[in-house]
């Protein structure tokens, strides 16, 4: 009989652990509000993205639009509500996966799409600010 109890004991650690591990509630999937993909023909024009992923200023977002889409309106942003990702991913565009901990870190996904030609891949996506006090283990900083 002792044999048997060693068994049943690990088989109900191991039932009351996962039970514990869903207690915790999982991160909450954050919506993308508006988003853009491309391909930039010129190295030199990748040297606008932001070092940190993200922008918090309207006049850093506007600089990066007109140099990343000229010629296209540049969409409203309220940054106060909001914050806009930015992202290079080599020679593929990029999509986005957002998730926040209960903690208030902002945890991104890049996805890379199927370029339509060589160049240098981007992806912005923009986003509801509520909640989010750190994106990649860093605080956020205003531009």
């Amino acid at each position: 009989m002792r044999i048997l109890r060693c068994p049943i004991a690990v088989v109900v650690f191991c039932v009351c652990a996962a039970y514990q591990e869903r207690g915790h509630a999982e991160d909450k999937k954050v919506e993308v509000v508006q988003s853009w993909t491309g391909i930039l023909d010129e190295k030199k024009l990748t040297e606008v993205a932001p070092a940190k992923g993200y922008l918090t200023s309207q006049a850093r977002w506007k600089k990066l639009w007109q140099t990343w889409r000229p010629g296209e309106k540049l969409p409203e942003v309220d940054f106060k509500k909001r914050l806009v990702l930015v992202n290079l991913s080599g020679m593929y565009p990029v999509g986005y996966e957002v998730r926040l901990s209960d903690e208030g870190g902002l945890k991104v996904q890049l996805s890379p799409r199927v370029p339509g030609k060589p160049g240098f891949g981007y992806g912005i996506a923009v986003i509801d600010r509520a909640g989010v006090k750190s994106i990649k283990g860093k605080a956020i900083e205003e531009d």
